[in-house]
């Protein structure tokens, strides 16, 4: 009965979260992240196992200098 009544509300929950409008959206802050994405993008592939190109280098060299690096 109990896992009756926590699967009730679960679904409850996930149908009052789904029929939430979505919020406006934000064309200038889409703007400004394509761009920020785009002036920072860097290329990255991936060679024999191992990873090549200038993303490479710049993620090697921040991550050298990081405390913690999170994948």
């Amino acid at each position: 009965m109990r896992r009756f009544i926590s699967i009730t509300a679960a679904c409850g929950a996930v149908a009052i979260i789904a029929s939430k409008p979505a919020p406006p959206r934000n064309v200038r802050a889409e703007q400004l992240l394509d761009s920020l994405v785009s002036a920072n993008a860097r290329p990255l592939s991936l060679d024999r196992g191992r990873l090549t190109g200038s993303g490479a280098e710049w993620l090697f060299a921040e991550a050298s200098r990081a405390q913690f690096l999170a994948v």
